[in-house]
């Protein structure tokens, strides 16, 4: 805030010089109790958003060179222009076009700058509102007023991270030689045995490619599978659902049964999987009656799919899992 005392007859410096573009700081404040890199003052007589601390700044363009105006016409240099970012309530905020100047002793809200952004302050009663609109519905922060009138805010910086990739040496030379085991390496390291073999390095964690490596199938059965010689004698079975979209009569299931002799095929759609023991029924009623020939046997790929818990008492005689389900 601009503070002038007439009584001491020091009006004159802070006033702006006519035909001067040069940037402006007229901040005065008798006695600032509130300092601190995270302190900013709200400043109307203020051009730009200017600080001293280097560490808030997200980018900083240090190329950028001009100069600064005090209200005692002393000139300070600035040492580039970037963005800081902050976190409110309302999430993280991006200043840009802040003035990096090391010789500064307080970090400065320019209000002119603010309002150019979009931003609104309303200066009312002991405090200072800013709102990101102008029609003052989208309120971003609210500064009190101090004892030496001035209004402090307190920021809090997003901090800046830098990531850098880092090669596991240990990791690096169990792949380069074949995937080694890594108590070898150590020895081959304690013995000298390879030239720029670095120390290994106790490893947590497993490797994904040796894991995959040593593991190995079940044999397949050395005889031939056997073969239904007449239909019936073996079904294929296997429910599949519930399907995402439903069919325009809402059916989100369906039921296949495949003869293993005639490779046959007899599709049925449900709503729900209860209704596989009904679906089945009519399915052995009908093939049964049009071959004359009785099932003996009901391969299902999962006990659950054919099974419920009121029908396996009635299944179970002629009914076997498939072994592809235990692979």
């Amino acid at each position: 805030m601009e503070k002038d005392c007439r009584l001491k007859g020091n009006h004159q410096a802070n006033c702006i010089e006519e035909n001067n573009s040069s940037d402006q700081l007229f901040y005065t404040c008798n006695s600032v109790a509130e300092t601190g890199e995270a302190t900013w003052y709200i400043d109307s007589a203020a051009s730009n958003h200017m600080t001293y601390n280097k560490g808030a700044f997200q980018t900083l363009d240090e190329s950028f060179k001009t100069n600064v105006k005090l209200g005692d016409n002393h000139i300070v240099k600035v040492e580039g222009k970037g963005s800081v970012a902050i976190n409110t309530k309302k999430g993280t905020r991006i200043i840009n076009d802040v003035m990096y100047i090391p010789n500064l002793r307080t970090n400065l809200f320019s209000v002119g700058q603010m309002m150019e952004k979009g931003y609104t302050l309303h200066f009312g009663g002991d405090s200072c509102t800013i709102y990101d609109n102008k029609d003052k519905t989208l309120k971003i922060a609210e500064v009190r007023m101090k004892e030496h009138r001035c209004f402090p805010i307190h920021l809090q910086y997003m901090g800046r991270t830098a990531m850098k990739a880092q090669e596991d040496q240990s990791w690096l030379w169990h792949r380069r030689l074949g995937h080694f085991n890594f108590q070898g390496l150590k020895i081959l390291h304690q013995k000298k045995m390879m030239t720029d073999l670095p120390q290994i390095q106790a490893v947590e964690g497993a490797c994904e490619a040796c894991l995959q490596g040593k593991q190995h199938k079940k044999p397949f059965p050395s005889g031939t599978s056997w073969r239904a010689k007449a239909v019936l004698e073996l079904i294929h079975t296997d429910v599949c659902g519930p399907m995402r979209t439903p069919s325009h009569e809402q059916n989100r299931y369906f039921i296949l049964f495949i003869d293993d002799y005639s490779r046959m095929t007899w599709v049925y759609f449900m709503r729900e999987k209860s209704e596989v023991f009904k679906v089945f029924k009519k399915f052995k009623n009908l093939v049964e009656k049009q071959s004359g020939r009785s099932i003996k046997v009901s391969e299902a790929i999962e006990e659950k799919n054919i099974t419920t818990q009121n029908s396996t008492s009635s299944v179970k005689k002629g009914y076997r899992t498939s072994n592809y389900c235990q692979l």
